[in-house]
């Protein structure tokens, strides 16, 4: 048990004894600035002042006088009613028991009924990895374990953004390096994808479906589509297994579109939605933004912003 929780449950025994009825989480254990201060302070007095009183002087001299002192060397009292810890040095080393004895659970929290969804990293599934995505997947999973090992229910999620220009300059990159491969000279859209990522998925496709899909019409770019962006997806997902993270959810902005979420949210937003020269705006100045958002384009096509605000 932390020397801190120790304290406090001492403090909240000699309360009891006084009468009166006060929770643990309320009382306050602070490390000294001034060793001459001792090891730990509280203000507890100052808090039950008004049952124990008549000053917060004297609710002190009542709660140490109430209290097992058998971790402590001594216990002082400081005006205005500050009560300070000087512990003994093997009250110090006792804790090393403790922590040898409970190896990897030591400090873990009491499971919570508090249930808490991290969503991290979340790169588009059109390209492989970079740093700045790893930096986000450290950071992401540190502190999805840290509140894991706090007690609170966790849950991982990763957003795909598998929909939109993104996905179709995708399958349009993959299939003019599939055409490429057969002598074609490869076109890649302006933002398209030039890694090298693209050709080796291409020189899948040929493998697979030999000169099939080299017909530019909807069917075949669909079919590049749908299977190139699942297999950059499962590239991210076996470098970040490698990278010791596994999500427990993907949700796909495809299922948020076939939800209808898309035109509810729409509806719901109405009040704040403008038009000009045909594309619809959210007015995010009313909410200290320094510019109104873009949610739909004037050809009809969404912007990032509107799924996202449907999907949250």
């Amino acid at each position: 048990m932390a020397i801190e929780l120790t304290l406090k449950e001492k403090i909240v025994d000699a309360l009891r004894k006084l009468g009166i009825s006060f929770d643990v989480s309320n009382v306050s254990i602070d490390h000294s600035k001034d060793s001459a201060h001792g090891d730990y302070a509280s203000n507890v007095a100052f808090k039950v002042n008004k049952e124990l009183g008549p000053t917060p002087l004297d609710t002190a001299q009542k709660i140490v006088a109430n209290m097992d002192q058998s971790l402590f060397s001594k216990v002082e009292i400081a005006k205005p009613g500050f009560i300070n810890f000087f512990l003994k040095s093997d009250s110090l080393l006792s804790v090393i028991s403790e922590i040898i004895k409970s190896d990897k659970n030591y400090g873990r929290g009491k499971k919570k009924s508090e249930k808490i969804n991290i969503e991290f990293v979340s790169a588009n599934p059109t390209g492989n990895l970079h740093v700045g995505h790893a930096r986000c997947a450290a950071y992401g999973d540190s502190l999805a374990r840290i509140m894991s090992f706090a007690g609170y229910q966790i849950t991982r999620e990763y957003y795909v953004n598998d929909a939109g220009n993104q996905i179709r300059n995708l399958g349009e990159s993959i299939y003019q390096r599939y055409c490429e491969l057969f002598g074609q000279k490869a076109n890649i859209p302006e933002d398209g994808y030039m890694g090298e990522d693209v050709k080796i998925i291409a020189k899948e496709f040929k493998d697979k479906y030999h000169d099939k899909l080299l017909e530019h019409n909807d069917k075949n770019l669909q079919l590049l589509t749908r299977e190139g962006m699942k297999k950059e997806l499962d590239n991210i997902k076996k470098d970040l297994k490698f990278f010791g993270i596994e999500f427990d959810v993907f949700s796909f902005e495809t299922d948020i579109r076939s939800s209808g979420a898309i035109e509810k949210t729409l509806n719901e937003l109405a009040p704040h939605i403008y038009e000009d020269q045909g594309a619809k705006l959210l007015k995010t100045t009313d909410y200290l933004d320094d510019k109104d958002r873009p949610i739909v384009k004037s050809n009809g096509d969404y912007t990032y912003f509107l799924p996202d605000i449907a999907y949250h």
